[in-house]
């Protein structure tokens, strides 16, 4: 008994909210599945790591993170040789965020190159 009151009250002081239906693995978080509380914004679209009850609370350890950019997507880049810009078509390699580098692949050329993914969700490649 102890136990359980000791760990709702750890619930109480973490940021939390409690999921109105249950949610399956992997199944993306959206306003229908959480109740509206006040960190529910933190939970939006961000993936369940496990299978989650009807009623239970939700914290951020049992959700993947959430990534501007997932392995597979299409995306703008551009090759920067000084003054000159190219612009190619790429392939994400690994999931990241706005500000972070990223590796992409040309299908074209074959080659895989890696740069920073910009607020626009294109990819800045510097060669020098």
């Amino acid at each position: 008994m102890i136990i359980k009151i000791l760990i709702f009250s750890l619930m109480l002081n973490s940021e939390c909210v409690m999921a109105t239906k249950n949610i399956p693995f992997n199944k993306e978080i959206t306003i229908d599945l959480i109740e509206n509380t006040t960190y529910y914004y933190k939970f939006l679209g961000r993936k369940a790591k496990r299978f989650i009850n009807k009623g239970e609370c939700i914290t951020e350890t049992v959700l993947y993170e959430k990534y501007d950019v997932r392995v597979g997507e299409n995306l703008k880049a551009y090759l920067k040789f000084g003054n000159i810009k190219i612009g190619l078509k790429v392939i994400s390699l690994n999931n990241t965020k706005i500000g972070n580098r990223i590796r992409v692949f040309n299908k074209d050329s074959g080659k895989v190159f890696e740069g920073v993914l910009n607020e626009n969700r294109e990819v800045e490649i510097n060669i020098n």
